[in-house]
């Protein structure tokens, strides 16, 4: 994967069971459950597109807690730079930066317009 690239989409599901059946039976798509974000209260579940053997994006149950959502990620090299980056252009820190069980950290902003982004890098 390339730096400044997108790398990982995602989407908030009020109803996970019936948004993975549909996009099941819609892409092929298969879930598998992320336990990296239980011990921070999520419930997430990695996404698998056909011919991937690791997932390419993730679900995250929003049970009601959040607005459901769909947004994307970019790989980047340093996530404090990119989003003091953002800030300077005129975007916004939603939350994070948080660093998840398997040394990935991710940060949600929104950029000059209001519409949201996903950033992540690997943590060293």
């Amino acid at each position: 994967m390339k730096f400044n690239q997108v790398g990982w989409f995602e989407f908030g599901a009020n109803q996970p069971e019936k948004a993975k059946e549909f996009y099941k039976k819609m892409f092929g798509w298969d879930f598998k459950t992320n336990p990296d974000l239980e011990s921070q209260g999520y419930q997430y579940d990695g996404i698998i597109e056909p011919g991937n053997e690791i997932p390419t994006g993730g679900m995250m149950y929003t049970a009601d807690k959040m607005e459901e959502y769909a947004v994307f990620y970019v790989f980047i090299e340093n996530i404090h730079e990119a989003i003091e980056k953002a800030q300077e252009n005129g975007g916004k820190l939603i939350w994070g930066p948080v660093t998840d069980d398997s040394n990935i950290t991710f940060a949600r902003l929104k950029d000059n317009s209001g519409h949201q982004f996903g950033l992540f890098s690997v943590k060293n």
